[in-house]
């Protein structure tokens, strides 16, 4: 056939992820915050409610690199083996889209910045590419990037989630 079902599919995924984090924040193991951390003018509900995320998207990753952005406040959430690996400057960031691009390679750079700006403004509802990024030791590693946008209902992004698969570490069984 040549219908492409890719569209209802990655809709379907998204409609889906709500309904877990939804239902996943009323369940008492995701009650609350499990960092000490605070962001500066970011409100410790607004906090919890995206550590909650996290901890969704990390469980459904299986260990690729996870994070998190609140898209209204910039305000990101990373897994700490990505700080770790990629040097990043903390597992919570302001403006952390502006940040990753710098670990991007130059050459995937600007087709990374454009994917992300369709995801935002609404082309897209989901990202899915695979580009180079510079790890702590300075060198490239080819990764494969997926997430998928959240929206409000007024169809404005809300959070950004995903998992980087790290096509430079070796995976085990």
């Amino acid at each position: 056939s040549d219908v492409c079902l890719a569209p209802r599919f990655i809709t379907k995924c998204v409609a889906n992820l709500q309904y877990v984090v939804k239902i996943s924040i009323g369940i008492s193991v995701f009650k609350g915050s499990f960092m000490s951390y605070r962001i500066e003018n970011y409100s410790q509900e607004d906090q919890d409610f995206l550590d909650n995320l996290f901890k969704v998207f990390s469980y459904l990753a299986a260990g690729d690199h996870v994070f998190v952005c609140d898209v209204k406040n910039d305000v990101s959430r990373w897994s700490k083996d990505a700080v770790d690996y990629f040097g990043l400057p903390d597992e919570y960031m302001k403006n952390a889209g502006m940040i990753w691009s710098e670990y991007i390679h130059p050459d995937d750079r600007k087709t990374f910045i454009d994917n992300i700006d369709s995801l935002l403004s609404g082309i897209f509802d989901s990202h899915d590419m695979q580009y180079r990024a510079k790890n702590l030791e300075g060198n490239y590693v080819t990764c494969t990037c997926r997430g998928v946008v959240i929206r409000d209902p007024e169809g404005r992004p809300k959070y950004f989630g995903g998992a980087i698969k790290n096509h430079g570490l070796k995976s085990y069984i």
